[in-house]
């Protein structure tokens, strides 16, 4: 008898298609109920995420609402409600009113908590503000209830008593793309599984034990962190495996584990070890410690395959055990474990953030962190395949006797001291006869239990993981399976093989077809190339499927099948890719291999010992020969920039590893050597992470020792792509070797070229050289000599050859140049060493300025490729955010940048973070210089281009949501983008000010490196890194330097408070004046931090700060102070100047000194007219308009259109700013 398989088409490895919006379903699948200053990003996200999921219409009013007065029957036309949770949501009428309508209405509410950012849930305060909700809403709110037919009071009672059971489901949006679709699934699991909720309390009793409101808790409430006790069912990590659709339940074993895990007595369990007797609550305790209990340690044992990681995943997905915990954390160790990779997966699944540098270095510090990140919470750990007790050490960060609780899986009985064990042991006939028949596709033939589903269940031991491969048979034989099955599996009996695994997996690559049968078995041995518990995408498979060969054959070109086709018709790859996809495709219905065409896959590490075992026979050499050929294929298809790419990016450093020959140091190899002096930063990372960083400094040592100082820079250098910007030692290490080779007379173009990409990262490096050391002017100097001499090649080489063309060597050599005319000129402004200005010095520095334009220029043209000419292209916005020359005479933004900001406008249009940025990275300077902002903040200044400008601003801010998101999935270490923050800093918070938009600057200190540090203390960490390096260091003898960290936290501090909503109070007035500086502590930044002052800086600190003495605290005699201060100390930088006297007319309009607010508004606009910033001089005609005498608004009014006339910007976007009866 046949059997037919009724999954869906993802489960065959087929990726449905996509539908289009439903719109004809009646009703709603869910009502999204948020509030949009807040969430509309991540709603409007949910919306589509849960339609694609459901099918069904998702109520979004911004999409889906014609009629107001028709809320509230859209909540009930709806199956739930999703309540986006963010920090002010309860304060909006119409968010109340649509939770009260479901409640009343019986409308299911499930929870989705924004889990990152400035609005992130706070689930204690927010209950709390529930419970009070009367109280803590406004009388203007509160009416706005009373006119919608709801009483405050009825509200607080229902929100307070329901709201807090809801399930919720956490959402960062700062998650990878694998992350955020689990979320979509257990947000569409929550929606599925919704239940009624319970009835109300009695509402006198209610009111009677609520006791008193207290403060407001949304008034500077502390961030909320992801999977917060009290917040709703532990997430789900993605690392936890998905559990197979064959699987079948194991309830005892289950019921033994959670007994464990949960601290409880449970009956009818049957195990040799009864569990602790503790029935505390989750959380209990201080700091979530029970004192004088043994550590919470259960082993799960048992042979491989019996199902150890399955039962364990469904422990983790147990609704009951996540309710149990704050967190969840999941990793797999495995016989050859990649400790820092497993702690930072553990860091990240803690806190959503990796670890800080110094973390990533040492297991030991890592190890620390761990326990810090874990805190308070209650976290159940799971360690899955653990083979040596030394590998759990350094992952169990829980401590001591706590309620937290871990779970390892192992094959070793008594492998850890103290752990209470639960034996996994083979399925009962029932239980593997289900898994089967499942596994088969033929569970309607459980009740017919046939006779070779019985004899199979004995064949294969009971064994779960054979019992799926035995399936796969059965999907392969279809219809003759009940009696060809047994024969097949009884074949292998007596064969070589010892294990039922291995007889197993034998027989279901024999029940292949045989035209297929030689493909399959090649592609099955090839697998063992790939890490354990790797998801390999087809398309890295593919790149090494040409080593494909049978056991004990010699032939590696093709798969057998394609070998034979391609000879007969003259194809070649596409055959190729072809016969790997139809052999991946049988291994994945054979149940051989995990996952999907479509979305990668994976192997049991049994069945990939299997394929280990015939790799080793395929050839002479074994595995690790077929690693050496594997690693050129892999550089092949990153260089190609196809689907591969990707794969190779992130775990070459696999491959390299195994391909390492032991008594072969690296430098003499040159497999590897092709890795480590790759001309992507990337690729020598992989290279330099997979051979180790201590061996390739002992390498370096080797090489310099036997005066081979060209291989010692390149292994050093390979480790600078490791570090990036905080790197400095190991490029002064490269340097030196590249010395000591130029002083023996062996220098060439090759070492020019390194020494060029050396010394350039050297310029914006931590850890290396001093500015304005000896060894600086050293190093510019070589700088200068070196691109003189790449210079002199290029054009040797173009005048012998009229083909030559871009290189990146030539390309690196004027960038080095570029670097050497910046700078002299951050010398000559005081940068690197305090000195006072002169007119004399600007004109010196606008000639440096020129000649940075000239060689950026030339590096743009010499770039290698578009992606490369478009990261080097921003460099030219050096004279955008070096405001000191816009004054001069000499100084022509058109010749410099292009008619109207051309080439500004053409960088923004092109920039494509995908593309672009990591090629920035991986050059040698290791800046995306896009980052800064200066291009929109250049075509705001000159040519008030509000539309360019703001498409400006959306790509600058969203390479930082993208740079912040790569720091927390733990790609690059905070420090590794300190810098790019830093000038970002400088340039963009000001610009989104002079253009009036704040909702921009809210939602960039929301989502940046800048906005994180003030709460994120493994970005805070980082920088400080950062700042311990030669950046920080630039101080003089009398206290001048370039600027301080904490003078940049104050910075963002103050950018915080300048966008933070709702009136001031005595409590937020009070908060801020507990860390804003005096005015005299701000005249001493404006005095000493020189930064401040050559950079662009429209919002200088002591002016950013003064600006809040005056409009939050209404001291605006000190705000005048600090800007007449200001003004005395800076007298050429333009921006600032501009900024300063515009601060100072507000001031002196609000202490009633109209002529005074005149007179400095009038200065403004000279000050801006001189250094040409139209839009500035329009700004500060408004102001006069405001303040002058009505007499004179006429002729304020005529220069103002006069201005505005100018600039690139229609009468609606500037009335947009400086309001509508201006013009």
């Amino acid at each position: 008898m046949g059997c037919t398989s009724s999954k869906p088409a993802e489960a065959a490895g087929k990726e449905p298609s996509p539908r289009p919006r439903p719109r004809d379903a009646a009703g709603f699948a869910c009502f999204l109920s948020h509030y949009k200053v807040e969430a509309a990003t991540e709603a409007r996200w949910l919306q589509q995420e849960l339609e694609a999921a459901t099918a069904r219409r998702c109520f979004l009013d911004s999409d889906d609402l014609k009629d107001l007065s028709r809320l509230r029957d859209h909540v009930r036309e709806s199956a739930c409600v999703l309540m986006v949770q963010t920090r002010s949501i309860l304060t909006r009428p119409y968010c109340v009113v649509e939770l009260v309508t479901a409640i009343d209405a019986g409308v299911p509410i499930v929870g989705v908590s924004v889990a990152s950012g400035a609005f992130a849930y706070d689930f204690a305060e927010m209950k709390r503000f529930m419970t009070h909700l009367d109280h803590f809403l406004g009388a203007d709110a509160r009416a706005a209830l009373a006119a919608l037919g709801v009483d405050a009071v009825d509200a607080a009672y229902k929100l307070s008593n329901c709201v807090p059971n809801v399930i919720s489901v956490p959402l960062n949006m700062n998650e990878s793309r694998t992350v955020l679709s689990a979320r979509v699934a257990d947000i569409v699991s929550a929606m599925d599984g919704k239940t009624a909720r319970a009835a109300l309390p009695d509402k006198d009793a209610w009111l009677a034990s609520r006791g008193v409101a207290g403060a407001a808790p949304l008034a500077g409430a502390a961030p909320h962190q992801p999977g917060a006790v009290g917040g709703g069912p532990a997430p789900v990590p993605p690392e936890v495996p998905v559990l197979p659709d064959s699987a079948v339940g194991r309830p005892e074993l289950i019921a033994a584990l959670k007994a464990r895990v949960l601290h409880t007595q449970q009956a009818g369990t049957k195990t040799a070890v009864t569990a602790p007797a503790l029935a505390k609550k989750r959380g209990s305790g201080i700091g979530g410690f029970c004192e004088g209990l043994a550590a919470n340690l259960t082993s799960t044992t048992g042979m491989g395959g019996v199902g150890k990681t399955v039962t364990v995943a469904a422990l983790a997905r147990d609704d009951e055990v996540r309710y149990a915990f704050d967190k969840i954390c999941w990793v797999s160790v495995g016989q050859e474990p990649d400790m820092p990779a497993l702690q930072q997966t553990l860091h990240i699944q803690l806190v959503g953030r990796p670890l800080p540098e110094a973390a990533q270095a040492d297991e030991r510090v890592a190890h620390e962190a761990l326990k810090e990140a874990a805190g308070a919470a209650t976290v159940l750990l799971v360690l899955d395949d653990v083979w040596l007790a030394s590998h759990a050490t350094p992952l169990n960060f829980v401590q001591g006797a706590c309620r937290s609780a871990v779970v390892i899986t192992t094959r070793m009985r008594s492998l850890l001291d103290g752990a209470s064990e639960v034996q996994c042991n083979v399925l009962s006939a029932e239980a593997s006869l289900e898994l089967l028949l499942r596994a088969g596709g033929c569970e309607e033939l459980l009740d017919s239990r046939p006779e070779a589903a019985l004899e199979a269940v004995e064949y294969c031991g009971r064994l779960p993981l054979a019992l799926g491969l035995a399936g796969g048979i059965i999907k392969e034989l279809a219809d003759s399976w009940q009696h060809a099955l047994i024969p097949l599996l009884q074949e292998e009996l007596g064969g070589e093989f010892d294990t039922v695994e291995e007889r197993v997996v034998t027989a279901s690559l024999r029940a292949v077809p045989q035209e297929m049968r030689a493909d399959v078995g090649a592609l099955f041995a090839l697998f063992a190339l790939f890490a354990e518990d790797a998801v390999v995408p087809a398309a890295a498979i593919d790149v090494v499927a040409p080593l494909a060969r049978e056991p004990a054959t010699a032939e590696p070109e093709r798969l057998p099948a394609a070998r034979s086709a391609a000879s007969a018709s003259g194809g070649g790859a596409a055959l190729q890719k072809r016969a790997v996809r139809r052999s991946l495709q049988q291994l994945i219905k054979s149940n051989v291999l995990r996952g999907s065409i479509e979305r990668g896959v994976s192997v049991h590490d049994l069945v990939r010992d299997c394929m280990i075992r015939r790799a080793e026979r395929a050839r002479e050499g074994g595995l690790r020969a077929m690693q050496r050929e594997a690693v050129p294929l892999l550089l092949a298809a990153f260089d190609a920039g196809g689907p591969a790419a990707g794969y190779v990016s992130s775990s070459l450093y696999w491959h390299v590893r195994q391909a390492l020959e032991p008594k072969v140091e690296p430098h003499a190899d040159a497999v590897l050597m092709s890795v480590l002096t790759h001309e992507k930063g990337d690729i020598r990372k992989q290279g330099a992470t997979g051979i180790g960083v201590d061996r390739l400094r002992s390498s370096a040592d080797t090489c310099d020792a036997a005066g081979e100082h060209l291989e010692a820079a390149q292994l050093m250098f390979a480790v600078v792509a490791v570090r990036a910007t905080a790197a400095g030692s190991e490029a002064m290490r490269a340097w030196a070797s590249l010395k000591r080779l130029e002083e023996a007379g062996r220098g060439s173009a090759v070492s020019h070229a390194l020494e060029s990409q050396v010394l350039n990262n050297l310029c914006l490096s931590d850890g290396g050289i001093a500015y304005g050391s000896a060894e600086h002017t050293e190093m510019l100097e070589r700088i200068k000599a070196l691109g003189a001499l790449a210079t002199s090649d290029v054009e040797l080489q173009m005048s012998a050859d009229a083909n030559t063309g871009p290189s990146k060597e030539a390309m690196e050599a004027e960038v080095g140049l570029y670097f050497a005319a910046l700078f002299a000129i951050f010398a000559l402004e005081g940068i690197s060493a305090y000195s006072p200005m002169t007119h004399e010095m600007l004109v010196q520095s606008h000639h440096h300025m020129r000649e940075c334009v000239k060689h950026d220029a030339r590096a743009a043209a010499l770039a290698p490729d578009p992606a490369a000419a478009l990261a080097v292209s921003s460099y030219i916005t050096a004279a955008v955010y070096m405001p000191r020359q816009h004054a001069l005479a000499e100084f022509a933004p058109e010749s410099l940048l292009g008619r109207r900001g051309a080439r500004l406008r053409e960088t923004i249009e092109q920039y494509d973070f995908d593309s672009v940025h990591l090629v920035t990275k991986q050059m040698a300077s290791n800046v995306d210089v896009f980052s800064f902002g200066a291009e929109p903040l250049g075509l705001l200044l000159w040519w008030g281009d509000v539309s360019a400008a703001r498409a400006g601003f959306a790509k600058v801010l969203d390479v930082h949501k993208r740079m912040l998101a790569r720091v927390r999935h733990g790609e690059i270490a905070a420090d590794g983008y300190a810098f790019e923050t830093f000038c970002m800093v400088t340039n963009l918070p000001g610009a989104l000010l002079a253009a009036g938009d704040t909702d921009m600057l809210r939602e960039l200190m929301a989502n940046s490196l800048a906005g994180a540090i003030l709460d994120d203390e493994t970005v805070r960490a980082g920088f400080a890194t950062f700042y311990d390096g030669p950046f920080g260091q630039w101080k003089t003898a009398d206290g001048h330097c370039h600027h301080t960290f904490g003078t940049y936290q104050l910075v963002v501090r103050g950018l915080e408070a300048m966008v933070r909503d709702g009136a001031a109070t005595d409590a937020s007035r009070a908060a801020l004046r507990a860390w804003l500086p005096p005015p005299a502590e701000l005249l001493r930044i404006a005095e000493n931090e020189c930064a401040w002052r050559a950079h662009a800086c429209a919002v200088h600190p002591a002016l950013l700060c003064a600006r809040l003495h005056g409009e939050r605290l209404g001291d605006w005699a000190a705000a005048a102070e600090v800007a007449e201060g200001v003004l005395a100390t800076e007298a050429f930088n333009p921006v600032v100047r501009t900024e300063a006297l515009r601060l100072l007319g507000r001031a002196r309009a609000a202490q009633g000194a109209q002529a005074a607010a005149c007179e400095a508004a009038e200065r403004a606009v000279a000050q801006a007219a001189e250094a040409r910033y139209a839009w500035f001089e329009m700004l500060a005609l408004a102001d006069l308009l405001k303040w002058c005498a009505a007499g004179e608004a006429a002729d304020v009014r005529s220069r103002l259109r006069g201005v505005a006339s100018r600039l690139a910007s229609s009468k609606e976007e500037l009335a947009g700013v400086i309001g509508e009866g201006a013009l």
